[in-house]
């Protein structure tokens, strides 16, 4: 799970699969993990955006966090820090997650859009699915890197 790109010698490569990465693909990996807006499946299904405050108002409940990616602490310690309190659910990457791995008696799951392309709202039952949006906010440093290295490719 890596993408980057390459010009001969010169590359930038950000995954999260155990290979090298240099400074400026480490800190982009760091701000693609961030979560500021959830919203209900269905609606997420129905195009809606999430809402700034919807993590918010899950505080205080139980939440069941499921993910089907790579790092799924990743994941999990991104919802802690937005004050979430969770039970984890790692799955395998790339589960296809049929049947739910989850009970059907759970009342709130968090997952992943990656993980949610992949549900049947026919299958939750009375669970809410929440779906997380994953920001993507590189910081200013990662510019600066990505420039030098597209001014140093030969025209």
């Amino acid at each position: 799970e890596a993408f980057g790109f390459e010009h001969g010698e010169k590359a930038l490569r950000l995954g999260n699969a155990g290979r090298r990465q240099d400074a400026p693909a480490a800190q982009l990996a760091q701000a693609i993990h961030s979560a500021r807006c959830a919203c209900t499946l269905q609606n997420w299904r129905a195009g809606a955006p999430g809402r700034m405050d919807s993590l918010r108002e899950l505080r205080g409940r139980r939440i069941l966090a499921a993910a089907g990616i790579a790092e799924p602490e990743r994941f999990f310690a991104m919802l802690e820090a937005e004050g979430l309190t969770i039970e984890r659910l790692p799955v395998p990457d790339h589960d296809p997650l049929t049947p739910v791995p989850w009970a059907s008696h759970e009342a709130d799951v968090i997952v992943t859009e990656k993980d949610a392309v992949k549900l049947d709202p026919a299958t939750l039952g009375a669970t809410r699915v929440w779906v997380v949006g994953l920001d993507f906010q590189p910081p200013e440093a990662f510019f600066a890197a990505l420039q030098s290295r597209l001014n140093a490719l030969p025209r």
